[in-house]
């Protein structure tokens, strides 16, 4: 779905919670709007900071309102791709 030439569109983040939305386009050309949710942490036994695509009980009300968000978003992109061009 993504490769590396393809970046995010768009960011959501709350905390250690994130959202990222990502333009495609379908095999007509069309574009689509797809989000990944994501949740960083520092690893305790080397410092380094990490991502990871699961979540805790703690973390789940703050998925839902990045989701949200993110979902918010997609909706106003996709509301501006089918107006007219004129306007």
């Amino acid at each position: 779905m993504n490769d590396s030439t393809n970046l995010p569109i768009h960011h959501e983040q709350m905390g250690a919670i994130c959202a990222s939305v990502w333009m495609n386009q379908s095999d007509a050309g069309d574009p689509y709007y797809v989000a990944t949710l994501s949740r960083t942490y520092r690893d305790p036994e080397t410092g380094e900071w990490k991502g990871t695509n699961s979540f805790g009980q703690r973390d789940l009300l703050v998925v839902a309102l990045v989701a949200q968000r993110a979902a918010l978003r997609i909706s106003e992109l996709v509301q501006a791709d089918r107006r007219c061009p004129l306007q």
